[in-house]
Parts: C-alpha cells; sequence; structure tokens
C-alpha cells in the first residue's frame, strides 16, 4: 500500500507548500502530524510537517530553537549569538551538519559522554551545562537520541527533560530511528508522556516501512513557532486569512519551513495507516524489537 501511496503522489505531483495546490495532501498532513502528537501525549496545541528525512527536520528544530532563544538572529545575524548545542556523543551526525548549517560551528557542539550502553549520562550533561553557562555561552538546546545508529541505545529522556526545564533550554528529541517504539510500542523505556519535549522526529519510512521518503517533526508549541521563527510572510503565495480546523495557523504552511517546493508525503503514511490499521505497526515494532532482543542473546 506503501509503494501505491508512492505511486500516486508521482501521478498527483503536488506541491504541499500552499493548500490550494494540494488540498487533500495538506489535510492529510495536519490530520496525520495531530494524531501523531497525540500517541506521544503532546498536548492538544501541537502540530508537525513532513519533511525529506531525518536530518532535514532535526535542522528545522535546531533553526526553531535558535530563532525563539535569539530572536535578533533573523534581521541581524550570528554576530552576537553565543549558543551551545548538546548532544550525546553517540547522537546522528546530522545534529553537527545542522550546528554548521545554523552559524554555530562544530566548536560550539558539545558531545555529552555516555553509559556503558550507549545512553547520554545526564550529571554529566548539566555539569558541562553549568561549564558553558560560566563560560558566557547560553545552553540553549539538547538533543536527546532515541534509538543510535550504532547500538539502538535510547537517552534518559525524562532526566534529560528535567535538566533541560531547570536551564530553560530547548529539548529536541531526535526519534528518526527509535521513535515509532514511543509511538506503537508497548515498552515504558521508550514511554514519552508526561514528558515535556519541545520537538520530537520520527522517520516512518525507516521502522514502521513507509517507502522513503517519510519523516515528521512534531512541535510541541504547535506551527505557529516554526512560523514565527523561520516565516517571512511572503503574502504573494501564504495567505494568512485561510484557517484550518480549529486552530490559529494557516493552512498554508510552506511558511513554516526553510523551503518552498513539499511532496505530501503524509499521503503514504496514512494510506497505509488506513489500509492496514494501527495494529500493523504495533506489530512491526514489537517483531523488530523481540528479533533484536533475540539476536542479542545469541
Amino acid at each position: 500500500m506503501g509503494i501505491v501511496g508512492e505511486t500516486l503522489l508521482a501521478v498527483l505531483n503536488n506541491n504541499a507548500h500552499v493548500t490550494r495546490a494540494a488540498p487533500s495532501g495538506a489535510a492529510i498532513e495536519r490530520a496525520v502530524a495531530r494524531k501523531l502528537a497525540q500517541l506521544l501525549g503532546f498536548p492538544s496545541s501541537a502540530d508537525g510537517l513532513t519533511f525529506p528525512g531525518g536530518s532535514y527536520a532535526n535542522l528545522h528544530a535546531l533553526m526553531t530553537a535558535r530563532n525563539t532563544r535569539f530572536p535578533d538572529v533573523r534581521t541581524r545575524g550570528m554576530s552576537n549569538v553565543r549558543g551551545a548545542v548538546f548532544t550525546s556523543a553517540h547522537a546522528h551526525y546530522s545534529i553537527d551538519k545542522a550546528a554548521v548549517a545554523a552559524g554555530f560551528g562544530l566548536d560550539s557542539v558539545v558531545y555529552v559522554p555516555t553509559d556503558s550502553v550507549g545512553c547520554m549520562d545526564v550529571h554529566k550533561l548539566r555539569k558541562l551545562m553549568l561549564e558553558s553557562r560560566a563560560r558566557g555561552v547560553e545552553p540553549f538546546f539538547v538533543n536527546a537520541t532515541m534509538g543510535t545508529t550504532v547500538l539502538g541505545a535510547c537517552d534518559p529522556i525524562a532526566s534529560i527533560s528535567r535538566v533541560c526545564r531547570e536551564f530553560g533550554a530547548w529539548l529536541h528529541v531526535d526519534g528518526s530511528w527509535g521513535g515509532p517504539h514511543a509511538l506503537f510500542g508497548d515498552d515504558p523505556a521508550f514511554s514519552v508522556h508526561n514528558i515535556h519535549i519541545d520537538s520530537f522526529v520520527v522517520n516512518p519510512h525507516k521502522l514502521l516501512g513507509v517507502p522513503l521518503q517519510c519523516s515528521f517533526l512534531i512541535m510541541r508549541q504547535g506551527l505557529n513557532v516554526m512560523r514565527r521563527a523561520l516565516g517571512l510572510g511572503a503574502t504573494y503565495l501564504f495567505h494568512d486569512e485561510q484557517v484550518c480546523g480549529e486552530s490559529d495557523v494557516p493552512c498554508d504552511v510552506g511558511d513554516a519551513t526553510l523551503g518552498c517546493g513539499r511532496r505530501p508525503d503524509a499521503i503514504k503514511f496514512w494510506l497505509m495507516w488506513r489500509y492496514y490499521g494501527t495494529q500493523y505497526f504495533t506489530n512491526r515494532v514489537a517483531q523488530a524489537r523481540n528479533t533484536s532482543l533475540r539476536l542479542a542473546e545469541l
């Protein structure tokens, strides 16, 4: 069914930057994003968008956090900004690339040591954030990984969240690989309910078997936080009078991203979900976990 969805996208050839160009795609994208937010336990204000891969979604999360914490960057650039990005030593390299693209540079990325199973050491995270602030470099962004590339480790997100709240830092969770465990799994170690997370990335094109590419960035504060941080209000494309559902977020979501042209990739995921049902994804996640545990015992 995912292949059917991919074929449908090619036939339609819609651009999902404005609703008039892809009305069905826009409605499906918003519906799926809000359902994912609900499964994560996010508040009703949460929303999200698709991106062409987890790396691009991670970049948008960092850019949104940067422009929210340092709003003058939008007009004056990075000349007076001193911020640090914290991430696990085992995190995906896309966080490094995002820091470079966002103007911080690799010297602003702080790699937090991990424990014996590859999970971020929260005590060392707090220590490093204190040291950063003492140097006059604001610890504004922390990336926690749910499913590291090599070991599949899940950082202790609840404990990391408490540290982020203490410092007023943005907590981003890169669940590109392991995120489906939080959405469709039953292991409490992956649950993020009742945990304050600002943004969450999941790639249905990985563990859930959706054809490439299909990646979601879910924002706790909804899409307006992205529009305020990244949007430029190009009125020849984006018309604020178009309002979706019960929220005050315009349907034309392209202004909430760095790009313009967008594929309505949520259609593939939605078709699979409608055809196979939630239990299909639950079973896929459970089978993957059980298989990995059996392999670990060999």
